[in-house]
C-alpha cells in the first residue's frame, strides 16, 4: 500500500485565549512542520488573525505541528493526524496551549510520541517536548483535547489535570 503525497491547504485563526478573542495586535509567524521535517510558514496580516499557508504536502496519516514562531509571549502550538488529502480549515491555536486534534476523529488517536514528531526539541518556540512517551509542557501552558479527538498520552496516564503546569502528562 502507498500514500499520495498532495498539495493543498491548511488555515486557522489566531487567538489570544481559548477561541473567544481573535489576536490580531501584531503579525504574527505561524509555521508547520510535516512528518518531523518539511516546514512551511506564513504570516498573519497586521489587523487579522487569520492565516492560510497554501502548498503543503502531505498525505493521509501525516502528522502536522502548527505553532507560532518568534514570540516569546505568544506560545500556541496545534498537532493533529490527517485523515484525508483535502484542504484543512480550523486549524486554530490558542494562546499558552497545546492542542491535540484528529482530522479524523476518534479513529485517529494522538499520542505522546506523535507530538514527539516535532517539538520544542526541534524549534524552541514550541512550548512542550514529548520523549520518550513522556509530555512536559512549558511553564503556564496547558493542554486542550478538541472535541472528536482521542488522546492516549502513553505510559501512566496522569494527564487528566488538563492543565500541565509544569507536570509530566505522561
Amino acid at each position: 500500500m502507498f500514500s499520495v503525497v498532495v498539495s493543498l491547504m491548511l488555515s486557522g485563526t489566531l487567538y489570544s485565549d481559548e477561541g473567544i478573542t481573535e489576536y490580531t495586535s501584531a503579525t504574527s509567524t505561524i509555521k508547520v512542520s510535516v512528518n518531523s521535517s518539511t516546514t512551511y510558514a506564513t504570516t498573519t496580516v497586521s489587523g487579522s488573525a487569520d492565516w492560510v499557508i497554501d502548498g503543503v504536502d502531505f498525505s493521509t496519516s501525516s502528522v502536522l505541528t502548527v505553532w507560532v514562531d518568534g514570540e516569546p509571549t505568544f506560545r500556541a502550538s496545534l498537532v493533529t493526524k490527517v485523515a484525508s488529502t483535502t484542504d484543512i480549515s480550523g486549524l486554530d491555536l490558542y494562546k499558552d496551549y497545546l492542542i491535540v486534534q484528529s482530522e479524523g476523529g476518534t479513529g485517529l488517536p494522538i499520542t505522546n510520541s506523535i507530538l514527539g514528531n516535532y517539538d520544542s526539541d526541534d524549534d524552541s518556540n514550541i512550548q512542550f517536548t514529548a520523549n520518550n512517551g513522556v509530555l512536559v509542557q512549558s511553564v503556564g501552558q496547558s493542554l486542550f483535547i478538541a472535541d472528536d479527538t482521542t488522546y492516549s498520552p502513553e505510559g501512566n496516564d496522569s494527564w487528566w489535570f488538563f492543565n500541565c503546569y509544569q507536570y509530566s502528562c505522561d
